[in-house]
């Protein structure tokens, strides 16, 4: 068995999940940067990008494009997705919700609403972002070199970056 970070409830409890899989937390967001929207996905134990994007307009379009591809990288990790929700009631409109809400139910993946105390490492996330973009040429460079800088929320004394703990088979308890 696998044990994993809980976000939902007290931190020190944890999630038992079979040993073939792990579920991953992930922050899912939008917010204007330079105006463009970025649409990010971003797993919460190991602070990885799952998937980036800007765009000129926020559509269920992109959303979704974007969210296949942090599928992608989970798939690559063998894990399967519950979303912290900052997606949908943020920008949709009330019948885009349900195109977005309609592909979350066929694919089967769970959406948790997202609260002040969940969304605080996003916003979190958000400032980094706002901070270094300008030192890339596109958001997916800045993902890259995002999640290969050493994370002060992960293991400092190993000097940890977030795709080391994403890949991380058996990710301890922080």
């Amino acid at each position: 068995m696998l044990l994993c970070s809980n976000p939902y409830n007290d931190p020190h409890q944890h999630l038992t999940m079979e040993e073939s899989s792990r579920t991953l937390f992930v922050h899912a967001g939008w917010f204007e940067f330079q105006g463009r929207k970025v649409v990010a996905f971003l797993d919460d134990a190991s602070r990885y990008i799952l998937a980036i994007r800007e765009f000129n307009t926020i559509t269920p379009e992109n959303a979704i494009s974007t969210l296949k591809e942090a599928e992608s990288q989970a798939s690559s990790v063998n894990s399967t997705i519950v979303i912290i929700d900052r997606v949908s009631p943020h920008f949709l409109k009330k019948e885009e919700k349900s195109e977005f809400q309609s592909y979350l139910a066929t694919k089967g993946i769970k959406s948790l609403p997202s609260t002040d105390l969940r969304s605080g490492k996003f916003t979190r996330w958000v400032k980094e972002y706002k901070k270094h973009r300008h030192m890339f040429q596109s958001a997916e460079e800045f993902g890259t070199w995002y999640n290969r800088r050493i994370h002060g929320a992960l293991d400092l004394k190993r000097g940890e970056t977030p795709i080391e703990a994403f890949n991380d088979p058996y990710p301890s308890v922080k």
